[in-house]
């Protein structure tokens, strides 16, 4: 029986960083730092910002204590609002 058989997988390719393909945990977390962390320690110029007009400045609306609770109850306790691994949770206690 043809249907019962052992099926080929798709071919797939591998992740390469500088031509060398990625195989180990460790060779992936190479990439992803060499690929966020690929500027640090290097000089920058920041003259070029110089150039651009200044924008007027925004005060911060006003709002309430009840007005924050209000929205952050409505954030689920267990997702990530952003890379640092707080949890909701951990904001509302906080607040």
């Amino acid at each position: 029986m043809g249907w019962v058989q052992q099926r080929k997988l798709p071919p797939c390719k591998a992740i390469c960083y500088r031509n060398e393909p990625c195989h180990t945990l460790d060779d992936l977390w190479a990439v992803l730092h060499g690929t966020y962390n690929s500027a640090s320690g290097r000089q920058f110029d920041t003259s070029v910002l110089d150039n651009l007009p200044d924008q007027p400045q925004h005060e911060w609306a006003l709002f309430s204590i009840a007005e924050l609770q209000d929205a952050l109850s409505s954030c689920s306790n267990i997702s990530t609002p952003g890379p640092d691994h707080l949890k909701w949770r951990h904001i509302k206690r906080v607040f």
